[in-house]
């Protein structure tokens, strides 16, 4: 229990630490009713927040969803091909690659038919993605804790069930004491 709490901790300062994107998504979604997909621990939908933006986030894992600074009404935990709402929203974005946890035709198309009906017309789509083939040339890097201690961080994909129409991402952690801690994602699977 103890290091599954150090993980979820870890996995969130991690993220925070990321922030090259955070201006781009900004400028996105200024003035618009906007939507982030796959949100996690809100690593910029808590961002936008800050920047009074009007936006909503759907992230699948409840854990996730409870560290985003949003009312539950504009916190939707469920899967994002199966999200509907009478909002129409004007910017609907997935930031860091989570798009990709879409891996079979079914899911995609599934996802996009979703999309269209939750989008305004003229309305935009922004999913940020990086081709699994180029993940194995990942780059490892270290980030500073709360508690300055640093951290390194690398992952990995593990696509050998592919055929199966599953994936799982693993985030890697090595703490200053030389033990290391994975969280593993599965992808998402028809």
């Amino acid at each position: 229990m103890i290091k599954e709490l150090i993980r979820r901790e870890l996995c969130i300062e991690h993220t925070r630490s990321l922030t090259d994107d955070v201006d781009f998504y900004s400028k996105l979604c200024e003035g618009k009713k906007s939507l982030e997909l796959f949100a996690g621990y809100g690593r910029i939908t808590n961002r936008l927040v800050d920047q009074n933006i009007d936006v909503e986030a759907i992230d699948i894992n409840p854990s996730y969803a409870a560290k985003i600074h949003l009312p539950t009404e504009k916190c939707h935990v469920c899967d994002v091909r199966e999200f509907a709402s009478n909002q129409r929203f004007e910017a609907i974005f997935a930031a860091y690659n989570s798009f990709t946890l879409l891996t079979s035709d079914k899911e995609i198309h599934a996802f996009f038919k979703n999309m269209a009906d939750l989008m305004k017309k003229d309305g935009i789509l922004c999913l940020n993605n990086y081709h699994h083939s180029a993940w194995d040339k990942a780059v490892a890097y270290s980030f500073t804790r709360d508690d300055g201690s640093t951290v390194r961080y690398w992952y990995d994909f593990d696509l050998s069930l592919r055929d199966k129409s599953l994936g799982f991402w693993r985030d890697h952690y090595t703490l200053e004491s030389g033990e290391t801690l994975m969280t593993t994602i599965q992808v998402i699977n028809a």
